[in-house]
């Protein structure tokens, strides 16, 4: 529906537009970089970083959300997130190094070979 004045709609019609235009709004002011943030401190900016970091923000929906929907296990999820993430970190070959790791781990974990020591071999931290 065109956007109207409260007397072209009913209650409940203006009432969902307005919901509906509130979320669209956060939804953006969620993917924007703190510094565009109007108004915005160095609190925002962590938190920010923390909760909807830019380089899991990239499409349309945050790669956290995908991996919830999906129901992924912890090695899936990890894989899914290094590959998502990769472009946008800083180090691309590292980041699918990272990604081809988990994912490695769990098929043979569904192989049912024994584990390794967990280590990862690249020059940073996960």
């Amino acid at each position: 529906m065109a956007q109207g004045s409260i007397d072209d709609e009913s209650p409940t019609e203006y009432a969902d537009r307005i919901i509906n235009e509130q979320e669209r709004t956060a939804r953006k002011i969620r993917r924007l970089p703190p510094k565009q943030l109007p108004g915005s401190i160095m609190f925002v900016e962590s938190e920010e970083k923390v909760n909807h970091p830019s380089h899991y923000n990239q499409g349309k929906i945050e790669v956290i959300d995908f991996i919830e929907d999906q129901q992924l296990d912890f090695h899936e999820g990890n894989t899914v997130k290094y590959v998502c993430r990769a472009k946008h970190k800083g180090n691309e070959l590292e980041d699918l190094k990272k990604a081809a790791w988990y994912l490695q781990r769990k098929i043979e974990k569904l192989e049912g070979k024994k584990e390794d020591d967990g280590k990862l071999e690249t020059t940073n931290s996960r």
